[in-house]
């Protein structure tokens, strides 16, 4: 399966054909957010491609994903290696500033609307 790397406007700006990586694993989930695990030789090119808050998109997929760790280590063979992983768009909305704020709809001070709306 070809992965598109795509810029902030979520515009494909770059491709990883399937014979270029070692593994692939592109979860998807129904009710949480799913997960991606890449394993790919690390050269210059790919260090410099994959790199945290990347998207990525699989055309098998409609689901967006983003780049939120990279290790750089080398495989049992001594091949130099990158480890990508990431989560599925919805993980964005964990970092909204009024994401407690909403838990509850009894919260202090309670509107009292009186009179009636100016035009």
């Amino acid at each position: 399966m070809d992965i598109y790397l795509l810029d902030r406007n979520f515009v494909r700006t770059e491709l990883i054909e399937h014979g270029e990586y070692k593994s692939m694993i592109w979860t998807e989930r129904f009710s949480a957010m799913g997960d991606f695990q890449l394993d790919i030789i690390s050269t210059e090119k790919t260090r410099r491609l994959l790199k945290t808050d990347v998207f990525l998109r699989i055309r098998e997929s409609t689901r967006t994903m983003q780049i939120t760790l990279v290790v750089d280590s080398y495989d049992d063979d001594g091949e130099r290696m990158l480890t990508v992983k990431g989560y599925s768009l919805e993980h964005i909305l964990d970092s909204r500033v009024a994401r407690n704020a909403a838990n509850t709809l009894t919260a202090e001070p309670k509107w009292k609307m009186t009179g009636k709306p100016k035009a």
